[in-house]
């Protein structure tokens, strides 16, 4: 019996689909908890993100934070100093859009926790993202084919993404110009990021490929300590060396620069780094 059982559960876990090729008006849609809606699209639900580290949060009310600085400012003490007299144990509230955390409520213990490298209590997390078109948008944007069923329930959907999606093809068939020698260790870099969904989360833009090199610009507006250049080299070790810059005009600031890094963690370096979320 036993046996049977675990059959059972390979053969429904091989039937079960993903959510963006789900319709839905469909029966496999509608059967499905709220819970694992959010899970299938945004990687965790709602209730789910009980901690999170004050690096992963990002401001949307910037009065309220400028708020909490003044206060600290203002209050005659070092901001250690003041920062321990704030309550971190009471839990904030979040809002998650666009693959980034944003803080709507707790700004000052925000500021505390990111002074003393606490963590923060969550309350709740809002999404403002609805999850089966975010799951069929991100879908469209990979490449990946989603049946038109589906998408018959989304036509703006088509028309919005062509246009990224043709962006993102051009930028990699400009890597794909090259000559071979300098065209295989791009790629490799490239689809080790994620690729199309690199791209896509971080507005990254003019890729060269150089021999064992890749460089390539990302918007500074958007990055930690306004890094818009990144290179990263495959050393003789066969693990990368990257380095972060700020350029601007002639100008070129070197942020950080991070040897040995293996192929894994080339996606938490850069996130860490620049403070781009580079998966849902």
């Amino acid at each position: 019996m036993k046996k049977v059982l675990e059959i059972k559960s390979r053969l429904y876990k091989l039937e079960e689909k993903e959510l963006y090729e789900l319709p839905a008006t469909g029966r496999e849609y509608a059967e499905m908890s709220i819970d694992e809606v959010e899970r299938k699209a945004f990687g965790f639900a709602e209730d789910d993100i009980k901690i999170i580290e004050p690096s992963k949060l990002n401001i949307r009310w910037k009065d309220d934070y400028e708020n909490a600085v003044y206060k600290q400012e203002k209050s005659g003490l070092s901001k250690e100093d003041w920062a321990k007299t704030v309550d971190l144990s009471e839990p904030i509230q979040l809002s998650y859009e666009k693959g980034k955390f944003y803080i709507e409520d707790g700004h000052h213990r925000y500021y505390a926790a990111k002074i003393l490298n606490k963590e923060l209590n969550v309350n709740e997390v809002d999404f403002k993202d609805k999850p089966h078109l975010t799951a069929i948008e991100n879908a469209l944007i990979e490449g990946k084919e989603v049946p038109e069923e589906v998408l018959k329930d989304y036509p703006q959907l088509i028309n919005k993404n062509m246009k990224k999606v043709l962006e993102i093809k051009s930028k990699i068939e400009k890597i794909s110009e090259v000559d071979k020698s300098d065209k295989s260790v791009a790629v490799e870099i490239l689809n080790q990021l994620g690729g199309n969904r690199f791209i896509a989360m971080t507005g990254a833009r003019n890729f060269v490929a150089d021999g064992n090199r890749m460089m390539f610009k990302l918007p500074g507006t958007m990055t930690k300590n306004r890094i818009n250049y990144i290179t990263i080299t495959l050393n003789s070790m066969d693990t990368y060396d990257i380095k972060f810059v700020n350029l601007r005009g002639d100008k070129i600031k070197v942020i950080e620069e991070v040897s040995g890094v293996y192929n894994d963690m080339l996606q938490s370096v850069i996130s860490d780094r620049t403070g781009l979320a580079l998966s849902l």
